[in-house]
């Protein structure tokens, strides 16, 4: 079952119970609706199948299930009181041991047939449905029930147990419908009516009135006390007598008959056939009957029946003196099928009259001649004295009771009862009911249109005062307008559509302005002013005289009290309190439409500042309050406090208050408080606190915190915390968990024992720690200490910054770091690990490489850091790599299908050709240049030169040959010069002419003349005096002319000469222990180059990089260095060149040189050479 949401139309119910009597004390206890607004359950054992707008009120209230497709239960039902039972659709029960069978049924009354229990020792006896008992030494208890679809029963222990049934009274009985199982059978004594202690009309169509009457013929009539109609369509009219023939009439004490028809006894002669006339100057057309002094039966027709003295009959019967069945003012008029029995008694067309001057539609004039008054009274049924009826099927039962002209279908049973309008009936001494639709039962009543009063002094019609016996108890009920409902003595339903139920229930001074109100037990609802509103219970909705205003009519909302004083001493409107002492003494008029449930709560309810007001004069109010004591002397409005002493004492608006002293004296505004004792005294506007004993701030205001369980504490600005001991100390902080904290701005923590402490720190996980700004540690145990690092697992610490560990039992001490993986301790700055059990080392750069006395410089050889992805016999393949960018600036990783094809070019080798022939040779394979002089032969290049060109090499041989020596006949051309066998030579000598002189010869001019001996004097002259030499400024020495100076080199500086040049430069490789050059030092004994600054790193740049620079590199290079290491071998075997004699090898890259000793600018060309090329070698 959902929340209690109450209604009026159900509230005006509550409390109903105590117009029967029950067993045990029972008392509402709980109240409950369903998914339906409009339902309400209240009581103990309420069992409802499903009902659809019902309500069940009491102790044991059964609504039974039904199985009707596209139902879920039985509808509009109303269940009030202990042990009681509502069957059907828009069926109403009230009372104990009642019950209530079919559609549109009504059941008010008890089960007791005595007051006393345990009469006699034998306790209750329960009694079946339909029986009658009485047995003095016992107390008899049977159930009321209205059975039958549209049944009503009134009364203790009374019963209509047939479809249309009527039976008022205890103990009465209407129909004769029986339980099979757990279906009605209402067929049996359909349309009966039983009226009277118990009287009892079991067959269709029968009426008993009176006490103990008995009608059981079809259509039979029982009027009187213990009368009995047992025939079909008798009539048995006065004590004690029986009707036991069909169609037989018997009137008068203890009158009887045995047979079908009458004989005829003493007719005149002038009578018709087959009449009966007995007495005196009677008259009885044939068919006809007629008794009494001067009777006439007027009409031959069967049904014409005159008796009594004076009597006359055209078409009726008329029993009694003076009795007249006539149609229009003329005595000579035929009526049709009535009945007039008593004195004086008149009746028009198919009426019925009993009873001294009682008339249907017709009167005695002074004359004693019948007169037609009005055009009424066609069905009509008049009983007692000087009854009257005057409009079409009305009946009138009592001593002077009267349904007057244009009330067709009223009824008025009682003495001096009147029904004036259509429909309306009037039970009672002097009721009167004059409005249409009315209902008024009781003593004295008066009732307006569509209203119902029963209770002493009921009346219809309006009353300005309300008499007083002397002893200050009322005389009298009085109701005003229409459609209005008294029962109880001195109740008053003042306006239109009034309900008050009780003792003194609604009194107070006539006001127009009560209207649609509902009052139901003593005094409640006095002296209020107030429109569409419920008070149920002893001075429920009682107040002041005086003390509520009524000139503000159209702005007051209804108020609804439920339980003993509910609502007492409230001067505010539009409030529903529910339970005793609910919604007492608020005497803030601005305080209105308050919800208050549970007794005492409510009690004290004022405005907190009256700010938007629905109203001139009023304050906004709309507190919803449940639970004993709850919102006592609260101070707001739009609050909601549900639980014992929830809100008490609190001030503020729009909060809800849910569990025992939830909220108590807190002063927060717009604020959730839920569980025991949370938000004692907090003020935290907009807070959300769920939990025993959260709170969100007492000493310091905060607003919009979030507070779920036990022992929270939400005192940051907009915290949130919850479960229990979470603590969210800091504005924005969230925590939740047990015993989580978030003590740093914006921080979370999440999960037991989570700590977040610095500002924007989340923890997520049992243990985790975020100590430092920006921190994240998600998982178990972890505790991140340094700013703007995370880890994510269990249990890792992080102490470095900008940090992050992704994995279980990982150390991160470094700044800037990274691990993915589990076991890692990492210690490096900027690094990355990756994989279980990795390590990390610092970076190492390598700037440059050497391949075969090659130096080749390396792009990136400035590292920042290492990515690790293993161990040391943990390593790991990197797969997936996409292709690397291959230049001089790449710092690309190669994969392994870029080195394939470094491999493929290798393995396609050299290929050689000559003139004629070609062949191949691999890296690591010789090829063979030789020519055809031996071995053993002096030989030089010097005539020889090669020209590379287009793939191609041209060797050339010089055009003037330098030779050791030419061999020509007889001729030698050698180093020494020129040797003609048996003539001259010509030497370096100088030139031998076989001793002979050469003369003639001039002085040398140019640098290439030779000179004569004059010239040789001269210069043999100057070359004696020699030349000084001197070095960095100290002695001078003379050189001799034929003397050596030598000039030698000192550390890392050499000489060379060339020709008679001296050439004097620092070494190509110098050493020295220490060179300092401003802030850059190189150190012999370290061998390291410190101070040296970050270089530019581009393709372009040719600044030197520094170790930490050449750390990134070195990773690359160390990556690829196993992949290369194979490829290593080959490439350093280069290729091997073999001559006739020698042999060298040149690796990749290398310079080989196939020269000759002819100078470059000699003239030469290659057609004296020529080259052939096989099995791998070059012939010259």
């Amino acid at each position: 079952m959902n929340n209690m949401k109450i209604t009026p139309i159900a509230l005006m119910l509550i409390n109903a119970i105590g117009l029967s009597s029950v067993h045990a004390d029972t008392s509402v206890v709980n109240c409950n609706t369903t998914d339906h607004d409009s339902d309400l359950f209240c009581g103990n054992n309420i069992n409802t199948n499903g009902a659809v707008n019902s309500v069940a009120i009491g102790n044991s209230v059964l609504i039974p299930k039904i199985s009707v497709p596209g139902k879920t239960g039985i509808e509009q039902a109303v269940a009030i009181g202990s042990n009681v039972q509502a069957t059907g659709d828009n069926s109403l029960v009230i009372g104990n041991e009642a019950i209530t069978g079919k559609s549109g049924s009504i059941a008010i009354g008890g089960d007791d047939a005595a007051g006393t229990y345990n009469a006699n020792g034998k306790g209750y006896i329960l009694r079946a449905f339909g029986s009658n008992f009485f047995d003095n030494n016992i107390t008899d208890y049977r159930a009321n029930a209205a059975i039958g679809n549209g049944a009503v029963s009134l009364g203790s222990n009374s019963q209509a147990l047939a479809d249309g049934a009527v039976s008022i009274g205890a103990a009465a009985t209407a129909g004769a419908g029986t339980q099979r199982g757990n279906e009605w059978d209402s067929s049996s004594g359909k349309q009966s009516i039983a009226l009277g202690a118990e009287s009892s009309a079991l067959n269709d169509n029968t009426i008993a009135l009176g006490y103990r009457t008995t009608s059981t013929g079809n259509s039979s009539t029982a009027i009187g006390n213990s009368t009995v109609a047992t025939a079909n369509n008798a009539l048995a009219l006065g004590s004690h007598s029986h009707a036991d023939a069909d169609g037989a009439v018997i009137i008068g004490s203890d009158a009887k008959n045995t047979r079908d028809t009458l004989t005829a006894v003493g007719l005149p002669a002038d009578n018709g056939v087959n009449a009966i006339g007995i007495g005196s100057s009677v008259r009885s057309a044939a068919n006809g009957i007629a008794i009494g002094r001067g009777a006439e039966a007027k009409i031959s027709e069967a049904t014409t029946i005159a008796i009594g003295n004076g009597a006359v009959s055209a078409g009726g019967i008329a029993l009694g003196q003076d009795s007249a069945v006539v149609k229009g003012n003329n005595p000579s008029g035929t009526a049709s099928a009535s009945v007039s029995i008593g004195r004086q008694t008149t009746v028009a067309d198919y009426g019925v009259a009993l009873g001294s001057r009682a008339s249907v539609g017709m009167t005695l004039t002074a004359d004693g001649i019948p007169e037609r008054l009005t055009s009424g009274g066609l069905y009509g049924t008049a009983v007692g004295i000087n009854s009257g009826v005057y409009s079409n099927s009305a009946l009138a039962v009592g001593h002077n009771a009267k349904v007057s002209e244009n009330a067709d279908a009223a009824l008025a049973v009682g003495y001096n009862s009147l029904s004036s309008a259509q429909n309306a009936i009037a039970i009672g001494n002097t009721t009167k009911a004059s409005a249409e639709n009315a209902i008024s039962i009781g003593s004295e009543n008066s009732l307006t249109t569509g209203s119902v009063a029963i209770g002493v002094g009921a009346r219809a019609g309006r009353e300005d005062i309300l008499s007083l016996k002397s002893s200050d108890q009322p005389e009298r009920t009085w109701i005003g307008k229409q459609n209005n409902i008294a029962l109880g003595a001195g109740a008053v339903a003042d306006g239109g559509r009034v309900i008050s139920i009780g003792e003194n229930a609604g009194s107070g001074t006539p006001d127009n302005w009560n209207i649609h109100n509902v009052n139901i037990g003593t005094n409640a609802g006095s002296q209020a002013k107030r429109d569409y509103s419920v008070a149920l219970g002893y001075e429920a909705g009682m107040v002041p005289v005086g003390s509520q205003d009524g000139t503000e009519d159209s702005q007051r909302s209804p108020s609804i009290n439920i339980g003993k004083q509910a609502g007492k001493n409230t001067v505010s409107y539009g409030n529903i309190s529910v339970g005793d002492n609910a919604g007492t003494d608020i005497a803030d008029s601005r305080s209105v439409s308050n919800t208050m449930i549970g007794n005492g709560a409510g009690a004290g309810l004022a405005s907190n500042d009256g700010k938007n007001a629905i109203f001139p004069g009023f304050g906004p109010g709309g507190n919803t309050l449940i639970g004993t004591d709850s919102g006592r002397q609260l101070s707001g409005d739009s609050n909601v406090a549900l639980g014992s002493i929830a809100g008490d004492r609190a001030t503020g608006d729009n909060n809800i208050y849910v569990g025992h002293l939830a909220g108590q004296q807190s002063t927060s505004d717009r604020s959730v408080i839920i569980g025991s004792q949370a938000g004692l005294g907090t003020n935290n506007d907009r807070g959300v606190l769920i939990g025993n004993f959260a709170n969100g701030g007492v000493t310091t205001a905060t607003r919009n915190v979030v507070g779920l369980g036990s022992s929270v504490k939400a005192t940051g600005f907009e915290s949130i915390a919850v479960g229990f001991n979470a603590n969210s100390s800091a504005n924005n902080a969230t925590s939740i968990g047990r015993f989580a904290s978030a003590s740093g701005i914006s921080a979370v923590a999440l999960s037991t024992g989570a700590q977040a402490n610095g500002e924007n720190s989340v923890a997520i996980g049992n243990g985790t720690k975020a100590t430092a700004t920006n921190t994240i540690s998600i998982g178990t145990g972890n505790t991140v200490s340094g700013d703007n690092s995370g880890a994510i697992g269990d249990p890792s610490t992080v102490s470095g910054m900008n940090s992050y560990s992704l994995g279980n039992n990982n150390t991160v001490s470094a700044n800037n770091a990274f691990v993915l993986g589990n076991s890692v301790n990492n210690a490096v700055d900027s690094s990355v690990v990756l994989g279980d059990g990795s390590t990390v080392m610092a970076a190492v750069a390598t700037p440059e490489y050497t391949v075969n006395g090659t130096t080749h410089k390396f792009a990136g050889s400035l590292p920042v850091s290492t990515v690790s992805i293993g161990d040391s016999g943990k390593e790991r393949t990197l797969t997936n790599v996409a292709a690397g960018r291959v230049s001089a600036a790449s710092t690309d990783a190669i994969n392994g299908s870029q080195l394939f094809a470094v491999a493929s070019e290798v393995e396609k080798g050299n290929q050689f050709a000559g003139n004629t022939g070609a062949f191949n040779r691999r890296l690591g394979e010789i090829t063979t240049i030789s020519g055809g002089l031996v071995a053993d032969a002096t030989a030089s290049n010097k005539n020889i030169r090669t020209v590379a060109k287009d793939g191609q090499i041209d060797i050339q041989m010089a055009d003037n040959l330098d030779v050791a020596s030419v061999k020509a006949g007889t001729t030698l051309l050698n180093d020494d010069g020129l040797h003609i066998t048996g003539g001259p030579s010509v030497t370096s000598g100088g030139i031998n002419g076989g001793n002979k002189i050469i003369s003639n010869v001039s002085d040398g001019v140019t640098d290439t003349d030779a000179v004569n001996k004059r010239q040789l004097d001269n210069m043999a002259a100057t070359a004696s005096r020699g030349w000084n030499i001197q070095a960095n400024g100290g002695d001078t020495e003379t050189v001799a002319p034929g003397d050596t100076v030598n000039v030698a080199g000192g550390d890392n500086i050499e000489v060379t000469r060339t020709g008679r040049t001296l050439n004097i430069a620092t070494g190509r490789r110098v050493s020295f222990d220490n060179v300092t050059i401003g802030g850059l030092t190189l150190d012999k004994d370290t061998g390291k180059i410190s101070g040296l600054s970050d270089g530019t790193l581009s393709a372009d740049s040719k600044d030197a990089v520094n170790g930490g620079q050449l750390f990134g590199t070195n990773v690359n290079v160390t990556a690829n260095t196993r992949s290369i290491a194979a490829n290593k071998a080959l490439l350093d075997s280069g290729l091997n060149f073999v001559g006739n004699t020698g042999a060298f090898n040149r690796r990749l890259g290398e310079i080989t040189t196939i020269s000759g000793g002819l100078v470059a600018d000699a003239t030469a060309s290659n057609k004296n050479i020529r080259t052939v090329a096989k099995d791998g070698q070059i012939d010259i």
